[in-house]
């Protein structure tokens, strides 16, 4: 019972942008576009209009399609354009709904970038990186995952999700996306943080010849270890937000002896690591580890930086490296 209780101590702090600095989440990046409404079929408030200059009528004269209309050749990020943003859910072959949405730029790069959350977490958390790369030309799919967290639209118990399960709904999404028209299957990237970081590795590393690209966001490779008694991080961890999820059995019977070198190492594409050295949740140390594994890797520390990125000096630099990134890759 110590081990278990042990366990949820640690992995309740594993969630999408938790500090230990502050719980709150962080000021929009001076360089990120604007948030645009998610909503179904909502007007746009006065902050939103940068992002969508139609507003409603752009709204619904977009059709899922949209994709290969105007798309632009080459990885360009240098565009500046307006978006808009529509809800996109689908069923697994199981029937259960994953709930997500489609940020559709009006002038396009030809790049696609799906992206995973944390635990605890929900699609909402990564907003401030889909605005600005929408805005840059990329399509964007962010969703929800099955029992991802308790705001969580998607269907799915908080119980019977971990790593491996995330992996499936992440596969669904992939192979959803990538039969919309005009998307380019060579150019499709995926983007995970925290625990959407070793999920989005995972499933790299199951099937090597489909993402174009890695850009993982201090991914959370310490799970295992943790599970196994053999985490590496300090007592800090004790200090719990304890309105996250709680993971149910199934989490650690998942992750328990999981080899995450050998997991990922199928993977030869290139990867983007960022990770702030001052993680008290996911060591740095984790992200160092990968980068050696990995065929073709670029690894950035953010000297005192925590997890999450809190504070919004160390996100718009993550922008500015996942923008560069994207343009060489």
């Amino acid at each position: 019972m110590k081990k278990l209780a042990g366990i949820l101590l640690v992995l309740l702090l594993l969630m999408t942008g938790c500090s230990l600095r502050d719980a709150s989440a962080p000021d929009p990046p001076e360089d990120a576009s604007p948030a645009v409404s998610t909503e179904q079929e909502s007007p746009l408030s006065d902050d939103e209009k940068k992002a969508s200059s139609n507003q409603e009528e752009s709204r619904e004269g977009k059709e899922e399609s949209a994709p290969d209309k105007g798309k632009a050749s080459g990885n360009d990020l240098s565009i500046d354009t307006d978006y808009t943003i529509r809800e996109k859910s689908f069923e697994n072959e199981a029937g259960e709904e994953i709930c997500g949405d489609l940020y559709v730029p009006e002038e396009k790069n030809g790049l696609t970038v799906i992206f995973s959350h944390g635990l605890g977490g929900s699609r909402s958390d990564l907003s401030d990186y889909a605005d600005m790369l929408a805005s840059r030309g990329c399509m964007i799919y962010t969703f929800d995952f099955r029992g991802g967290g308790y705001n969580s639209e998607s269907d799915g118990s908080v119980s019977g999700m971990s790593v491996l399960t995330e992996e499936e709904d992440l596969e669904d999404a992939y192979d959803m996306v990538s039969g919309l028209r005009g998307v380019d299957e060579e150019r499709i990237y995926l983007l995970g943080m925290s625990q959407g970081g070793m999920v989005s590795a995972l499933y790299a590393g199951d099937h090597p010849e489909d993402p174009a690209g890695l850009l993982l966001l201090y991914p959370a490779f310490v799970i295992p270890d943790f599970v196994d008694g053999n985490y590496r991080g300090n007592d800090m961890m004790q200090r719990l937000f304890n309105y996250y999820s709680t993971p149910g059995n199934r989490y650690a019977e998942d992750a328990a002896g999981m080899d995450v070198d050998e997991e990922i190492a199928g993977y030869s594409g290139p990867v983007l690591l960022m990770h702030g050295t001052e993680d008290v949740i996911v060591p740095y140390t984790y992200s160092v580890e990968a980068s050696e594994v990995y065929e073709d890797a670029d690894l950035k520390l953010y000297e005192g930086a925590d997890h999450g990125f809190s504070d919004p000096a160390d996100r718009r630099q993550s922008m500015r490296d996942i923008r560069s990134f994207l343009t060489e890759h």
